[in-house]
């Protein structure tokens, strides 16, 4: 067996405890056709970034794959490459993609701290406070939060109903305590209003008093940014925070996927690099206590 082949098998098993049958033989599938695309023999020379991203838009191209399913071969083989090098089998971690999605963009997150400065500032008013709150604490889409009625909400239990507008799929978010406070006051400024009157009513409304659309949202979204100097504030970026947060506090993977709502645990592997993270701190941790013992 050559070096490449023992590697991606040695790679393929670290995988399995991890990911489905179906995921595995996607992943070996993309494996084989990198290096029968790169024409790499034993294992891998060290290219430059533009020719990596080339071997992969060739054969995007050849299957007509969508930016999701190019961008996850990408995470695959950049994640494979520091497999390699963590075997000592190269002595370079190759193919770094500084974490891009398929589309070329790179995905943002707040900090905590941004998000904070953000969120808590004078000149919004109540409703633009609660759908950030609500952003940062669900991790909507754009659409989600737009369609949600009074009667998804329920303040006793602490719950959120969310539909996926595209597939009519339902998930139940938890919200914070502190959410639940804030949307109670929300609740009440809306019944001084008259705006309480049926559970299917919108929970947010553009100025006109109709429910709030996308374009009304980008606005306020863009008001936001406008208040707080060298900060991008757009939808998705909150919901890029929640998955972060969350695998970067141990959570695990399909906790992520349940509550961003995606189909597919494919699309939640952009945040392994927040569990690597988390792993790498706690054998600092462990290793500097042992450290001290000596």
């Amino acid at each position: 067996m050559s070096i490449l082949m023992e590697i991606k098998e040695k790679y393929l098993l670290h995988l399995e405890i991890k990911l489905s049958e179906s995921t595995l033989r996607e992943y070996r599938r993309m494996l084989n056709l990198f290096y029968e695309e790169a024409k790499e023999h034993p294992l891998i020379p060290i290219r430059s970034q533009s020719e990596y991203e080339e071997i992969i838009k060739t054969i995007a191209a050849r299957f007509n794959w969508s930016p999701g399913t190019r961008y996850r071969m990408s995470i695959l083989i950049e994640d494979f490459g520091k497999f390699a090098y963590r075997e000592r089998v190269i002595d370079r971690i190759p193919y770094e993609n500084e974490f891009k999605k398929g589309n070329g963009k790179r995905v943002e997150f707040f900090t905590e701290d941004e998000f904070y400065r953000t969120a808590f500032n004078p000149f919004h008013s109540i409703s633009d406070f609660v759908m950030m709150i609500l952003f940062w604490d669900c991790g909507m889409r754009k659409s989600e939060l737009i369609n949600l009625n009074l009667g998804d909400v329920d303040i006793q239990d602490g719950m959120i109903r969310i539909i996926n507008i595209k597939t009519g799929k339902i998930r139940y978010n938890p919200i914070t305590p502190f959410c639940r406070s804030i949307l109670s006051l929300y609740l009440l400024s809306l019944g001084f209003q008259g705006k309480l009157k049926s559970m299917s009513d919108p929970l947010f409304y553009s100025p006109t008093w109709t429910r709030l659309n996308e374009s009304t949202l980008h606005r306020h979204m863009k008001m936001f940014e406008d208040n707080v100097p060298n900060i991008k504030v757009f939808a998705h970026k909150f919901r890029h925070s929640l998955g972060g947060r969350i695998v970067s506090r141990g959570g695990d993977l399909s906790l992520v996927k349940e509550l961003l709502g995606h189909e597919n645990l494919n699309t939640t592997m952009i945040y392994t690099h927040f569990a690597k993270d988390k792993l790498r701190e706690m054998y600092n941790k462990f290793a500097n206590s042992v450290e001290s013992v000596k």
